[in-house]
């Protein structure tokens, strides 16, 4: 069995309440998105970056919605690297690195802050 692999986790505060937020990440996913960063609809994917329609070979994204005085803080956290076998280590640097998670809720937070 492979060793456990840190998670990633992504903090963001958001001036809106957690349902708002929440709306604004499902409804618009789409529209904020990188774009670059879509694969063509499958959010199961390889640590290569090519679809992989097997959720025992997959990490798991976890994303919470919680309350704020200043409106909400919206974390997440990327877990279930070892799954990926060789390419876990790399996969997991990719996405923790200034490209990958940290530019994607930073994109959601500019965009979900201007809603």
């Amino acid at each position: 069995m492979a060793q456990p692999i840190p998670p990633i986790e992504e903090t963001v505060a958001l001036p809106h309440p957690p349902e708002r937020a929440y709306a604004v990440f499902k409804d618009e996913f789409g529209v904020r998105w990188p774009a670059d960063y879509t694969y063509s609809g499958l959010w199961q994917i390889a640590d290569d970056r090519t679809p992989r329609p097997d959720p025992a070979a997959s990490s798991q994204v976890e994303v919470v919605f919680e309350p704020d005085p200043g409106g909400s803080i919206v974390r997440l956290t990327h877990s279930g690297f070892e799954r990926y076998g060789d390419g876990r280590a790399r996969y997991r640097a990719e996405m923790a690195a200034e490209y990958g998670w940290p530019l994607i809720m930073a994109k959601f937070a500019d965009y979900a802050g201007a809603r």
